[in-house]
């Protein structure tokens, strides 16, 4: 933190990091200087998420303000996150939760997304940007595998509703995005969408404040491989156990004479296609086949017989 004197009655002015991720953390700082100051001039990029708070805001710049705050400074100690690097570099208690007052600006933008949504659960998904948004290279190694991203989407296609924010140049085109917003909206439209979503996810940068200010769930980089799999399993496993109690009885019965015929091994075949029906039922779970199905089953039988009498 850097200070320079303030004389009674003047007009404090701070300023932080440039990025709309960075603004997102000096909201939260900005509401604690103001329980001691009345008037504040903050210098800023992002001018409109703070208009809500009533205070000035100036061009951003560096040199002759009161009190210059950013977590640079403290990038390796491992023992705090960014937004307590921030408040500690604005000299403000920084073992409080990170949470903002929100006020909705865009309300009509929010219904729509809703109505488009038509009740699914709405994921908020960030631009792929360059690091930083530098041209050198730094940061490159915090850059995920694009591909990922789209492996995710696919798995919970028809399950979520996709929305795509973010300002830049594309680095990646994303597939399966259902409402694409992306250098659409402003920064206020995507607090708003955030603080109404049920998730997002993104590389880092301005989506984990975004997300951390509202206490949203975010996917982030190499984890939503993890999580989308996750998901797909634990569908997969109450769809196939509705398939076991309900209708593998029903067609064991009704082949008794072929399983008679065949020493109980068209016993296999009704398992196949058991796999192959709950293949067609839980998005992101695929078999290439019959015959993939049936080892898939037989694979299944073979693990529940160390676990549970699920399959026999």
């Amino acid at each position: 933190m850097r200070k320079r004197p303030l004389i009674n009655g003047q007009t404090m002015i701070l300023r932080g990091a440039s990025g709309f991720g960075d603004a997102i953390l000096i909201i939260y700082i900005v509401t604690e200087f103001l329980k001691k100051h009345t008037r504040i001039s903050l210098r800023t990029k992002h001018p409109s998420l703070f208009t809500h708070l009533g205070i000035a805001t100036e061009r951003f710049r560096k040199g002759g303000e009161h009190v210059a705050f950013n977590y640079g400074s403290r990038k390796k100690i491992k023992e705090t996150n960014q937004f307590q690097d921030m408040c500690i570099s604005a000299g403000i208690p920084s073992d409080r939760p990170f949470n903002i007052k929100w006020p909705l600006h865009n309300k009509r933008l929010v219904v729509k997304v809703r109505e488009m949504a038509a009740g699914k659960p709405i994921c908020i998904v960030g631009n792929p940007h360059t690091p930083f948004g530098r041209r050198d290279g730094y940061g490159l190694e915090l850059r995920p595998k694009w591909s990922i991203f789209d492996e995710v989407i696919e798995k919970l296609k028809g399950e979520m509703f996709f929305v795509q924010i973010g300002k830049g140049n594309d680095e990646y085109r994303f597939k399966g995005i259902d409402y694409d917003l992306r250098n659409k909206v402003s920064d206020t439209d995507s607090m708003d969408l955030a603080q109404r979503c049920d998730c997002l996810m993104g590389q880092n940068g301005y989506i984990i404040p975004l997300a951390e200010c509202f206490d949203k769930p975010l996917l982030v980089g190499r984890d939503i491989l993890y999580f989308a799999t996750i998901c797909v399993v634990l569908i997969l496993a109450v769809v196939l156990g509705m398939i076991n109690a309900i209708l593998r009885p029903i067609l064991l019965i009704l082949t008794l004479p072929v399983n008679i015929l065949t020493l109980g091994l068209f016993t296999f075949v009704i398992l196949a296609l058991c796999v192959m029906l709950a293949s067609a039922i839980v998005p992101g779970f695929y078999v290439d086949g019959f015959w993939w199905a049936m080892a898939f089953g037989v694979v299944l039988v073979i693990v529940n017989s160390f676990l549970n009498p699920i399959w026999i």
